[in-house]
């Protein structure tokens, strides 16, 4: 995945908005939003999910909110930018925290999807809580209750997407001349997606986390999210195609397994495996080279907590299920590079030279130059037939 080119351009967003929905008849009190806001429509609780019903009002929105603290007195920056209109909103954290403590959990006839540019923000799906740092995204369907809490100074994007806008780019992609654009048409996000507007209702979403190579996750998102707020601030002939293709390379962006993890939650499973899940993907992102102090902050829950988890699925504790997947790191570095056996020991974060050979012949009954002549010997025989 080649990053975009962004000599002289600024890493901080400048403007945004929230997403909104696709109409839907509802025969309920229709509420002022919570910020008068043209694009946006909020509905009433229904009594079966008690949760507030948002409606877009047009193809797609965007939605940048910047917090500069979580004092009382500190503010938030709410920017909605959508086709035809404009909306900018400040109000301070404390004013915020009381709103959503009153009315928090909400839902969509839209896709939504969360970018987090900086900082921190705990995203609460359905009864749980999950964290998400700068260069994380989270694609969410339409049925599911969330809202969002600033951990630290943050700044978000939400995209807003329509079925119909979405229909469009993946009908472009269907007729695309280059094999290269058809790619996402059998990936994750498109399965996830079509999925949902086929058979609406499952409570589902997918989490991006940027690989542990992929250090330039924030400055790339934030291009791209440039790219769109621009577009939108200073309307041209060729503005909606500047929207799609930055949300193109976005999409296609965290379809690359080299850049990010993507994980699809379903929330049929229990808690004990949603947050089992979470850990997983924190894990495999990291390499195995992440302490239990961190994934007890990401994760919201203690250590020891964390630990049964992972025994309970994993049938091992948190070292082990970590040293597991620093093995089999060590063991892919083995077959595809040329590199030593100490260089391998290093990367996957083993001082210990005796220990890493101790370990990996436990798990894989040779020692490592053993382990890659044998799969170099493997791969020759393969490449006979």
């Amino acid at each position: 995945m080649v990053s975009p080119n962004r000599q002289n351009r600024s890493e901080k967003i400048i403007c945004t908005g929230k997403p909104a929905a696709e109409s839907k008849d509802r025969e309920q009190q229709t509420l002022l939003p919570y910020r008068s806001n043209p694009s946006l429509t909020i509905r009433e609780p229904d009594s079966d999910s008690g949760a507030y019903f948002y409606q877009m009002n047009s193809p797609f929105m965007i939605t940048y909110e910047y917090c500069s603290g979580t004092d009382p007195d500190d503010f938030i920056n709410i920017i909605t930018l959508a086709p035809g209109s404009r909306n900018l909103s400040q109000e301070t954290y404390g004013s915020h925290s009381d709103y959503f403590r009153q009315h928090p959990p909400h839902f969509h006839d839209y896709f939504e999807f969360m970018i987090v540019l900086e900082g921190s923000v705990t995203q609460k799906i359905e009864k749980e809580d999950y964290r998400y740092d700068a260069g994380m995204c989270c694609l969410i369907t339409r049925s599911l209750c969330h809202f969002e809490t600033f951990n630290s100074p943050t700044r978000l994007l939400f995209i807003g997407l329509g079925t119909e806008f979405l229909d469009s780019i993946f009908n472009n992609a269907s007729t695309a001349p280059y094999p290269e654009e058809k790619s996402i048409l059998s990936g994750e996000i498109y399965s996830f997606i079509t999925n949902d507007i086929k058979r609406p209702g499952k409570k589902e979403y997918l989490d991006f986390i940027p690989t542990i190579q992929n250090i330039s996750s924030k400055r790339d998102l934030h291009y791209w999210s440039e790219e769109i707020i621009n577009a939108l601030m200073n309307p041209h002939f060729g503005s909606l195609d500047l929207v799609k293709g930055a949300l193109c390379s976005i999409l296609d962006y965290l379809s690359d397994p080299d850049c990010y993890h993507c994980t699809r939650t379903s929330l049929d499973h229990s808690g004990d495996f949603l947050i089992f899940a979470r850990a997983e993907q924190l894990i495999v992102a990291n390499q195995g080279l992440i302490s239990r102090a961190s994934l007890s902050e990401s994760l919201n829950y203690s250590g020891d907590y964390i630990n049964r988890i992972i025994n309970k699925y994993a049938h091992m504790s948190l070292s082990e299920y970590c040293l597991d997947c620093r093995l089999k790191r060590a063991a892919h570095l083995l077959e595809t590079e040329d590199l030593s056996v100490s260089e391998i020991s290093a990367i996957t974060g083993f001082s210990n030279r005796t220990y890493f050979y101790r370990s990996f012949e436990s798990k894989y009954g040779c020692r490592p130059g053993e382990y890659r002549r044998d799969s170099v010997s493997l791969s020759s025989v393969r490449d006979l037939r």
